[in-house]
């Protein structure tokens, strides 16, 4: 699964995710006119995290802070003209759980209980 998502001509904050899909290019994808910003995401055994080079143009800018990257084998993670992406909290607001314990919290939480 590739696209999680791939973003174009929009702002969008992604926090506290966990990606695990090991067999596909790449989870976060930058592309034309995407404002991006991502913190403590954690992403284990994929590929390329996030992708700035396969749709990116002039326009688009992200930002991440605080990822957790464990046995990531693609393009190491980079910002790109981070200085102008959108800061969420002058927007709403909004509360951060630890990358230490999100992959077991989210593991626990997920799916048919």
């Amino acid at each position: 699964m590739e696209r999680q998502p791939r973003v174009r001509f929009g702002r969008v904050h992604l926090f506290n995710n966990l990606y695990t899909s090991a067999g596909d290019d790449y989870c976060i994808g930058v592309g034309v006119g995407a404002n991006l910003r991502t913190e403590k995401n954690v992403f284990v055994g994929v590929k390329t995290p996030i992708d700035t080079t396969g749709y990116s143009d002039a326009t688009s800018a992200v930002s991440s802070t605080d990822n957790l990257y464990s046995g990531t084998s693609g393009a190491a993670p980079a910002d790109l003209r981070a200085s102008s992406v959108f800061d969420p909290a002058s927007v709403y607001t909004y509360t951060l759980d630890d990358t230490s314990s999100l992959q077991a919290a989210i593991e626990s939480g997920a799916g048919p209980k």
